[in-house]
Order: C-alpha cells, then sequence, then structure tokens
C-alpha cells in the first residue's frame, strides 16, 4: 500500500491539515463563547439594568435606585448586554456588587453577580 501511504503523508504535510485544526480551535471557542458566555453576560446586563430601575421586586432593597450609582448601574448592564468593553465593565459590575454587599448587608445575589462578572 504505498500509495496509500504517499497520500496520508502528504496529508499530514500539507496545509490543509493545519488549516483544520486552526479552523477547530476557533471553532471551540466560539461554542464556547455561545453555549455560556453570551446568555451570562445577557442574564447580567438586564440584571444591572434592573436593578438600577428597581424592578427586582424583593432585591431593591440591596442595590440602589435614582442616584449617581444607579446611572452607573445603567451603562454597566447596558455595556454588558451589548457586548462594549466587557472586561472593564466586570470590573465595575464586580467593585459595584462588593460596594452593595457592604453598604446594603449580604446577600447570595452579590456572591452570584461577583462570580457571574468573574466568568
Amino acid at each position: 500500500f504505498p500509495v496509500f501511504n504517499f497520500f496520508i503523508i502528504y496529508w499530514m504535510n500539507s496545509s490543509v491539515l493545519k488549516t483544520v485544526v486552526i479552523h477547530l480551535k476557533g471553532t471551540i471557542s466560539r461554542l464556547g463563547n455561545v453555549l455560556w458566555s453570551t446568555p451570562l453576560r445577557v442574564f447580567l446586563g438586564l440584571f444591572w439594568i434592573l436593578a438600577a430601575l428597581g424592578n427586582l421586586g424583593s432585591l431593591n432593597s440591596l442595590f440602589w435606585q435614582h442616584d449617581l450609582v444607579s446611572f452607573i448601574e445603567i451603562v454597566t448592564g447596558a455595556g454588558i448586554l451589548i457586548g462594549l468593553l466587557t472586561w472593564p465593565l466586570a470590573f465595575v459590575s464586580i467593585i459595584l456588587a462588593i460596594t452593595a454587599w457592604a453598604t446594603n448587608g449580604f446577600d447570595i445575589i452579590h456572591l452570584f453577580l461577583i462570580l457571574s462578572s468573574i466568568a
């Protein structure tokens, strides 16, 4: 089977295999982003917007409404929601959650916000 061996060696040394491997790396990264990162970003963005507007029901007492911090919450939520400056806004989200935790008392939602901002 020397002809078969020739084609295997040729294919292994060709740029086609390199292209396939590079394409698979991008696909895995994209699928990971679509499966968990994007829905998490949407949830986090909507949560900060709703927290700023006071539409969280019993959780409203744990966050601010009608203040400069509320405006920062809206900007943070909108930026995370549309995917604009996600790393800096995730850092702002962590700072907001820690500040809300320190001023309004601990609730498990603060911990979830911090962990989801890190992700």
